[in-house]
Parts: C-alpha cells; structure tokens; sequence
C-alpha cells in the first residue's frame, strides 16, 4: 500500500483540522470528533451524551429547524450520521468533495448554535425512548450492555450510553446547555476532511469554524476492572435463541508495542477464517453467529466473544468458546494458519480504507484520543509484523479466570453456564 499523507494544524481557538487526502474518489467525508461520551457521565446525567446527539439535529441560527438540516444536506447530495461511544461523539457527512464547504457550514452552526427548543425536546424524548426499547427487544445488541455492566460494575463504563428511561424523561434545555459548554468546545475536537481534497479553500474552511468557542478540561474517571473473575451475569428470557457474551481484559489504546498483535489475536479467534467460526459454527452447528472483536480505549482494552446460540446448546457453546480460548493460550498456533489470518485483516483493512469515512475515522480518532498518528502504511506494517510467538504471549497474559466476565440473554440455568466458565 502505497503511503498515505496527511496533514494536521490547530486553529487559534483550539480546534484540530485534519487532511488526509485520497486519489481516485469524488467523496469526501467531514468529520467533527468530539473527547466526550458516556464515560463522562455520572447516574444523574447518563443518556445526555446521546440525548444531545440527537438534538444538533433539530437546528442553529442559519439552519433553524430539522426541516433546513435535512434540505442542507439532501441538496448537496450528502449522506450524515452521527453516534456516541463511552468516549467520542462523532458528527459525520459524506458528499461530493465540490461541496466540502457547504457540509461544514452546516455542521459547524448546529454544532455551535444548538437551540434545545423545549418542544422538539419533548418530541425526541419519546423517539430515544423507543431507541432504548427497540436495543432492550433485540437480545444480540442488549448481550452487549450486560456484559459492559458485569465487566465494569459501578463505573460509567457499565452504562448503557442511550441512559435510563428516567433520566431522558427529565433532562431539561439548561443540562444540554451545560454539556455543551462542558464537552462541545473546540480545544476537545479534531475535524477530519478525507478523500478529495481538490480545491478546498483553507481561509473560507478557517472561518467557517470560528463560531466555535470555549475551553474545558473535564476528564472521565479511570477505567477500572475489578478482577475476582469469573463472573457471570444472566438475564433470563424467554427468547428463541441464547445470546452470550465474554470479556477479557487487554491492553488499551496507549499500548502501542502491543496494539497490532491484539488486533491480530482477535481476527485469529474471530474472522471468518477463524477459530471461533469454524468450531462454534461449521463444527458443531451451534450459533449462527459468532465473533471477536479488540474493544479498546484510552486507558482500557477488552476482548470481546459474543455468540447467539440455540437455547439447549449454550452450556455446549461455553464450553467450546472457553476451550478455544484456552487452547490458543496454551500455544497452538501454526504460521501457515496465522499467515492466512494475517492476509485476510490486512486485505479487510484496506478495502475499508477504500471508503473516506472509515478513513477519516481511522485517523481523526487516533488524533483525537492519542494525540498522535500513525498512518495506514504504517498499520499494515505493524501488522505484518507480528508473530505467533506474539499473540501466544498476549494469550497467555489475557486468558486468565480472574479477568474473565460473561453476560448471557435467555432462558437458561445460571449454575450449568458458570460452572463451564474457567479456564482451568
């Protein structure tokens, strides 16, 4: 893969702009990260991270209400989205790169000049109430929560990010007022414009921005685990199918000597090519999905196994998902396997990078959350890098009983799962 340059300055009221430019696109995608999320949220204020999410949308000053939003961005041909993770809000449109400017006048207004009309608040109350019931009627998003809340109990990374139904219920205009002034300002964003760049005016860009204003240096409580694993959380239901969750603890994003062979640990057990997939699904017939994934933070990094799987089988699932991980910390790992492994996540990457705004996630979000970056070259060189002797090590590190949470959604006996749950 050939180099990827891009380009980082910071305007004098404290906001980063980002350029990663990318030839042979007509798209590129504007994206506002913002350091705030609900791991910056205490019980009173959780949900208000998402809340404010959805309320940019209904309008500023030259956008005045969701009707003028949406025509902005549907008449320039730009798709737009939007999420909230424990960590980064994210504010993000996609369109023809002639019309770069146009996205972020948009953005940067509703971003800026918020009205939390009372009206529309109450409207979006019932919508995000209907959100959190839609994720609590669907158990393969729900297994999720429960395991975040078994990993980290009594800590704001053990809540739901969408918050509790009562707290939406009462959140007034002066909260999102304050979480604005607290979490939207400029010093905590990184603005990433990525894919064609051609003729983008820095000096218009520069002033569309100025709107933004103030400082804040709020910072989450630490991540903490509590060990005295294994743990289990069962929520029973009466649901067609068990899902099931498992968390280990790895190493965080700040762990750069070991953040390639993590990612690399988690597609051997997770890719289609994979451990997990094979034996869980093609093997046994047990699940018809099963994955892993490296959840990682700034300071905090989880290893996460979910699987939905048919209700009679799921002390069989435990078993066998627990024995996969043991077995690849007791040493099995072959270098004709891995070097399958490894071709199948470079290839993956790369054609996600083909996309702008996977890119300007990739980088906007290291600049954010690190401060630094390493470039996509450089990932894939880190990557190739890494041996089996590496991940085996990282294995044998990780797959320990103390640090070993599950979450399990369905009608099922709590003892016959956690008496599968260790690693011997």
């Amino acid at each position: 893969m050939t180099k990827q340059a891009f380009s980082t300055r910071v305007l004098p009221n404290g906001l980063t702009i980002m350029t990663v430019p990318r030839e042979g696109t007509e798209a590129a995608t504007v994206s506002f990260l913002f350091r705030g999320g609900s791991r910056y949220e205490s019980p009173e204020t959780n949900g208000l991270a998402h809340f404010n999410e959805h309320m940019v949308f209904k309008g500023g000053e030259r956008y005045p209400d969701y009707r003028d939003v949406r025509k902005a961005f549907d008449q320039v041909g730009a798709v737009n989205n939007a999420y909230t993770g424990e960590e980064i809000t994210g504010f993000w449109a996609k369109t023809p790169a002639a019309h770069i400017l146009n996205v972020v006048d948009v953005w940067s207004d509703i971003l800026t000049a918020a009205k939390y009309d009372p009206a529309e608040l109450d409207k979006e109350r019932g919508v995000i109430v209907e959100e959190i019931n839609m994720y609590e009627d669907d158990p393969a998003s729900d297994i999720q929560h429960v395991l975040e809340v078994v990993t980290f109990p009594d800590h704001p990374l053990g809540r739901p990010t969408l918050g509790p139904k009562e707290n939406i219920r009462r959140f007034t205009p002066d909260d999102f007022r304050a979480y604005d002034r607290t979490h939207q300002t400029p010093d905590r964003c990184v603005l990433t414009i990525a894919g064609k760049l051609d003729g983008l005016d820095q000096a218009v860009l520069d002033g569309k921005l100025e709107a933004f204003t103030g400082s804040s240096d709020v910072a989450p409580e630490p991540a903490r685990f509590k060990g005295d694993g294994p743990r289990l959380k069962l929520k029973h239901k009466e649901t067609e199918q068990t899902h099931l969750a498992f968390a280990l603890r790895g190493p965080s994003l700040r762990d750069e000597k070991r953040r390639a062979v993590f990612s690399m640990l988690a597609h051997v057990l997770g890719s289609a090519s994979g451990r997990l997939f094979d034996e869980v699904r093609e093997k046994r017939g047990l699940a018809y999905y099963v994955y892993a994934v490296p959840d990682q933070l700034t300071d905090a990094g989880i290893l996460v196994v979910a699987a939905g799987v048919r209700n009679d089988q799921a002390v069989e699932a435990t078993k066998a998902i627990v024995g996969e991980l043991k077995r690849l910390r007791d040493g099995d790992l072959p270098d004709d396997e891995l070097s399958v492994i490894r071709e199948s996540l470079l290839g993956r990457l790369a054609l996600r990078w083909e996309d702008s705004q996977a890119l300007a996630e990739f980088y906007g979000r290291q600049q954010l959350l690190l401060g630094k970056v390493r470039a996509t070259d450089e990932l894939l060189k880190e990557l190739k890098a890494v041996t089996a002797k590496e991940i085996v090590s990282l294995a044998k590190e990780i797959v320990r009983d103390d640090d070993l949470t599950m979450a399990a959604i369905g009608p099922q006996d709590e003892g016959k799962l956690k008496a599968e749950l260790s690693f011997g």
